[in-house]
């Protein structure tokens, strides 16, 4: 039965009488003062759907309300229930599963209940495997409910329905927390429209109209026509020969503070109600957090009221559910909050611990949620350091266990990816929040805030894996030369990404105290246990990958938008609430499975930046290690088609590393291993040649370090969207806030002074505001312009921390900077070579503010 059909009986026609030219209030759109007057009069004899129609828009409109009541729940959605004893195995399964389907919806119906005072739902029952299942819940809007003698009675044409208590729950409950809070929105409303008021009337010069003696009515008319159109209705229309004197209080003015602090403390009560007294309740912050945050924000004592009827609740829907299909017993459903530990606290506990009483395997991989190897686990201990490790890490070449195989490139942690996620659904949701009509949905500006953090995220991603796999790869060099490595419990901590992803610790050489680095040259971070000598080619690599970053993360805002397009569309057709349609949107566009979205994206990067890097280096060495075996991961995990290819031996110069070099697919954890002749011809799959059929995914054919794309094909196959400075709501550049402090003005006797201080100060390697090596060559001083050669100081300070940074069509990076005396303009090439240094005049500087914005 659905409700509606019992309307179709009734044809009441409403009529309604607009006023014309009448002064509205202030929250027309929102909640005005008649609304709550008559709400919580009709509520007081009974009448429960106009408070109901009340709350509904005090959610829609109040962010404030919205934060809070959305924290609450959240708080409760984490909780985890616990069946019973003596279920027998029929009913744990079926509960089990009713409750993995419906729980948060059950967690919803609890709190719309303790906050809103009443609850209606239909339950729609399903038959399955011979059990009666619920199917759904049913919710009404606009229903005529009343409180009747303390129960929650329904009404059509003023009967009252008789309704199955089987396939209905109907609750009232006396104190509403909502309730509680209408006075402060009553408030809000009359203050709003009296304050508006009164600067409308007052806040604004008064416009004197002078006729002179002996005008005509007409004319004095006319005049008093032109007042009233001019703007506001404080006007005046005098004789010329009269004389009106205005006091005008210099110390008295209109004081919009008193509003704001009562405004304010509003909020803050409002707040106080519905979380409790807590250390959070008074910020500004609302939306979603991880579960410790949000529980955090509910004060104890009424996250423990909700949860005990939560149980309550959802222990009742279980009962009828047992008695439609086992026995008459009640179902008794216990909640509890899982107990939130702060894991890199307890890793470093565990790990000291370690040391002291050596922990068993089981305990690492059930503690930390490790997938324990299809071979099973062996505890490897190497010097003063226990690792755990599948028996098949072996050293390349190797047969023993006894030195771990340490694999190369950088897996990031889930707490980084959560943190990402979280600030990404923060941008996501204020983006949404301006998008409450069709038409602003159509006409949304390019979400260059997502996009420029999505793009910086990758970005970080990709220097610190290529920078780390060339740290792994002179790890694995010198194993293969006999060092025995060990992780010395003193070892040094590098971090290339500003504490973003997990730090490294370097191998040390057991006959040394000195950490093993590799040839002096260029840092990556600011660590310098490891140095990193890039070469052109690396150089070259890393700022092509950083430009496809912001290209993919073009890309995705692009999806995103048109998502949301649609969304709106449909929200708009089919009728939903705006906050329905926002609900539908929260965090889609960053689903794993999507190649184009968040987690596949940052897998991505990772390990197209370590092929890359891992491919360089074996270059080098293949004089030494001529060949590659493809290796998988050798479990249930693995593709067909790799599975394929896994223990193939080939020269590292053979075709068939230009297509499947890994990785080869979304989520691809497929490596090489860089052997010599002899390990290769000892080989069990020496001399075989690839199956033709076996082919590589199409988005993924190529080689990262030969072709510098880590997207491979699918990024060619997307349509690329360049922005601009206009399309990402920047502002003009005369009104971009620069430096206030230039760097100290040069002065040169000759020509020659300047260049010996150049190729001294200047020129050679330097890191971009990215930790990006950009090349300064000694020729970019034959190109300056000598007119500018006095402002050569301005070159690093520009490179290390520009105003903005622009990749255009050909490849070029423009970094701007902003100073009082002008813009210095810096234009790097994708090889990371400086090949333009200019003052350029403010009108050129909007003309180069296109293409992808690296930095805002």
């Amino acid at each position: 039965m659905n409700l509606m059909n019992l309307f179709k009986k009734t044809n009441t026609t409403i009529l309604t009488q607009t006023k014309i030219e009448e002064s509205k209030p202030l929250w027309t759109t929102n909640v005005t003062p008649g609304e709550i007057a008559l709400a919580m009069i009709k509520s007081h004899n009974g009448y429960l759907r106009y408070l109901n129609n009340l709350y509904d828009k005090l959610y829609k409109y109040d962010d404030n309300l919205a934060g809070d009541t959305d924290v609450r729940i959240e708080a409760l959605k984490s909780a985890n229930y616990i069946l019973p004893e003596g279920l027998s195995k029929q009913q744990t399964h079926f509960f089990t599963s009713f409750l993995d389907k419906f729980f948060t919806t059950l967690v919803d119906h609890t709190l719309e209940l303790k906050l809103r005072g009443n609850l209606f739902k239909q339950i729609v029952f399903a038959l399955e495997n011979n059990l009666y299942t619920i199917e759904k819940f049913i919710s009404y809007k606009n229903l005529d409910l009343r409180a009747v003698n303390h129960e929650l009675a329904f009404y059509v044409d003023d009967e009252k329905k008789t309704l199955s208590d089987d396939k209905f729950v109907r609750i009232f409950k006396d104190s509403a927390v909502y309730e509680s809070i209408i006075k402060y929105y009553a408030f809000f409303s009359f203050a709003l429209n009296n304050w508006a008021s009164f600067i409308e009337t007052y806040g604004k010069p008064i416009r004197i109209g002078k006729y002179k003696p002996g005008s005509t009515k007409d004319e004095v008319r006319k005049l008093k026509e032109m007042i009233k159109n001019l703007g506001s209705d404080l006007g005046a229309v005098i004789s010329d020969n009269t004389l009106i004197e205005f006091a005008d209080f210099k110390n008295a003015r209109a004081n919009s503070e008193l509003y704001d602090n009562l405004l304010n403390f509003c909020k803050k009560a409002i707040s106080k109600r519905i979380l409790g007294q807590t250390l959070t309740t008074n910020t500004e912050t609302t939306g979603s957090y991880a579960q410790a945050k949000v529980h955090d924000m509910v004060r104890k004592d009424i996250l423990q009221a909700d949860l005990r009827d939560c149980s309550n609740y959802i222990s009742q829907i279980c009962s009828r559910l047992n008695r439609l299909n086992f026995s008459d017993n009640d179902i008794k459903i216990e909640l509890s909050l899982p107990e939130h530990i702060d894991l890199s606290t307890k890793i470093t506990i565990d790990t000291q611990l370690n040391n002291i009483i050596q922990i068993g395997p089981d305990y690492w991989y059930n503690t930390y949620n490790i997938p324990i190897p299809k071979s099973g686990a062996k505890l490897v201990t190497t010097g003063n350091a226990r690792l755990l490790a599948g028996s098949s890490n072996t050293l390349p070449g190797g047969t023993s266990n006894d030195v771990p195989f340490l694999p190369s490139g950088i897996v990031f942690s889930q707490s980084y990816l959560n943190k990402s996620n979280k600030k990404v659904a923060k941008i996501n949701e204020k983006y949404l929040s301006k998008l409450d009509t069709l038409d602003k949905a159509k006409d949304s500006p390019f979400p260059g805030d997502l996009y420029y953090y999505f793009g910086n995220e990758l970005s970080k991603l990709l220097l610190a894996s290529y920078s780390q796999q060339k740290v792994q790869t002179y790890r694995k060099t010198s194993n293969r030369e006999g060092l025995a490595p060990v992780l010395a419990s003193d070892s040094f901590d590098i971090d290339y990404t500003g504490n973003a992803l997990p730090l490294v610790r370097p191998l040390r050489d057991a006959g040394s105290s000195n950490p093993l680095t590799g040839n002096a040259g260029l840092c990556a971070g600011s660590s310098n246990s490891f140095q990193i000598n890039w070469n052109l080619t690396d150089i070259k690599a890393l700022h092509a990958f950083r430009q496809q970053a912001f290209q993919v993360a073009g890309v995705n805002c692009e999806n995103l938008r048109q998502m949301i397009k649609d969304q709106a569309e449909k929200a708009i057709t089919e009728g939903i609430t705006f906050t329905e349609f926002k609900d539908n949107l929260k965090l889609k566009g960053f689903e794993p499975d999507n190649p184009y979205h968040l987690k596949t994206n940052f897998e991505t990067a990772i390990n197209g930046a370590k092929s890359a890097a891992q491919w360089q280096e074996i270059q080098e060495l293949e004089d030494i290690f001529p060949y590659l075996r493809y290796l998988t991961m050798n479990d249930d995990a693995v593709r067909e088609e790799h599975k394929a290819w896994h223990g193939l031996v080939l020269p590292v110069n053979d075709i068939f590393w230009n297509e499947s070099y890994p990785p080869n697919g979304y989520g691809c954890r497929c490596d090489v291993e860089q052997i010599t002749e002899d390990e290769a011809k000892e080989s069990k799959r020496f001399g075989d040649k690839p199956d033709p059929e076996t082919k590589t995914d199409n988005h993924f054919k190529g080689n990262p370090g030969k072709d510098i794309s880590i997207w491979g094909n699918w990024l060619k196959e997307q349509s690329l969207k360049s922005t601009d400075s206009s399309e990402l709501k920047l502002p003009d550049w005369s009104t971009v806030k620069g430096t206030k402090k230039e760097p100290k003005k040069l002065e040169f006797a000759n020509t020659d002074e300047a260049k010996d201080y150049f190729n001294d100060n200047i020129a050679g390697l330097n890191l971009d505001v990215s930790k990006y090596p950009t090349n300064i060559p000694d020729s970019l001083f034959n190109k300056i312009n000598p007119s500018n050669q006095d402002k050569m100081n301005f070159i690093k300070p520009t490179l290390e921390n520009p105003t903005e940074v622009w990749t255009d069509s050909n490849n070029n990076t423009n970094y701007l900077k902003k100073y009082p005396s002008g813009t210095s303009k810096i234009v790097v090439n994708i090889a990371g070579q400086v090949i333009e240094f200019d003052i350029p005049g403010e009108s050129k500087i909007d003309k180069v503010r296109k293409g992808d914005c690296l930095k805002i």
